[in-house]
């Protein structure tokens, strides 16, 4: 990844283009293809359709754990946002998910992924340098 987003950052100096929002972008849609791949390798990937119309809480808290939250809420949303051009909102899931993933295997995994999706989801709103 940071060797995509230094070519990113080259292909700028080349062009005189604002390609940060862009780069960070794909390079979002590449870490939720992991996220994805590591809720299947943990087995917490639910083949299962879930209902999420009546989800109220931020994070689903009390109605739904915290990888149905990933898989059925945050998964879809960002990827509507990325593939219809829009905007990402800054991130910031990594402190909760540090509380609710304490003592769970697959925790090192996600928090690597999540705090990488906040870092990136914050870099689609910086200037370009």
């Amino acid at each position: 990844m940071l060797i995509y987003l230094l070519s990113c950052k080259w292909r700028w100096f080349l062009t005189g283009t604002d390609s940060n929002a862009k780069c960070a972008q794909l390079a979002l849609s590449n870490q939720l293809q992991e996220l994805e791949a590591t809720l299947k390798k943990f087995n917490l990937w639910q083949y299962n359709k879930l209902s999420v119309a009546q989800v109220t809480n931020p994070f689903g808290v009390g109605q739904i754990s915290f990888s149905q939250w990933l898989q059925f809420i945050y998964l879809p949303k960002m990827r509507l946002l990325i593939t219809s051009g829009q905007t990402v909102p800054v991130a910031n899931i990594t402190p909760y998910a540090e509380e609710v993933l304490a003592g769970h295997e697959v925790r090192t995994a996600l928090l690597r992924i999540l705090a990488s999706l906040d870092n990136l989801s914050a870099k689609c709103h910086e200037p370009v340098l």
